[in-house]
């Protein structure tokens, strides 16, 4: 009975050992389909990160062709201001030009009249050709005030020319003195 002890505590010994390497090739196995899924979310996450890095190129550089859009349409923008802004000073300068060549002409034309007028009228000419030689002061002081830094102010400037001719306009077309 002995043997048939050592002959079944051999057999224990072998199944063990069998089991045990049983147990070490399932672990080497199992070990091996981790490696190779750590392998793949490796491989995963490098790819979403390259994919990532290049959308992030790419949004930056349109970001950066917006900007330079954006910018070239405020240059333009800015060119077209100002073409129009110097277009608008040209014409209040034709028209400031305009309205002292008539202002002259009409003091001539004063002047004449006033020389064959009888002595009651003469007053209303000499009344009138003093405002008129006022406005054309107040125009000539503008048009120096135009030569000067009148940007700050070109609004508030333009509506005072505009306010000033209109006061002309009626003054000249008032003739009226008999």
């Amino acid at each position: 009975m002995t043997n048939l002890l050592k002959l079944g505590a051999f057999a224990l010994l072998l199944s063990g050992t069998a089991f045990v390497s049983c147990d070490a090739e399932i672990d080497n196995a199992a070990e091996a389909e981790m490696r190779e899924a750590g392998n793949d979310i490796e491989a995963g996450a490098r790819k979403v990160g390259n994919d990532i890095e290049a959308g992030m190129n790419k949004a930056g550089r349109e970001i950066r062709e917006a900007g330079n859009d954006v910018e070239a349409a405020m240059e333009r923008a800015g060119r077209k201001i100002n073409a129009e802004w110097n277009e608008e000073q040209a014409e209040m300068y034709r028209d400031m030009q305009e309205a002292e060549m008539k202002i002259d002409r009409k003091m001539a034309e004063m002047k004449a009249e006033m020389a064959e007028a009888e002595e009651d009228t003469k007053e209303a000419y000499r009344e009138s050709m003093a405002k008129l030689k006022r406005e054309r002061m107040e125009l000539d002081r503008e048009m120096d005030e135009f030569g000067n830094n009148v940007e700050n102010n070109w609004d508030k400037f333009k509506m005072g020319v505009a306010s000033r001719m209109e006061r002309i306009e009626r003054e000249l077309e008032n003739e009226d003195y008999d």
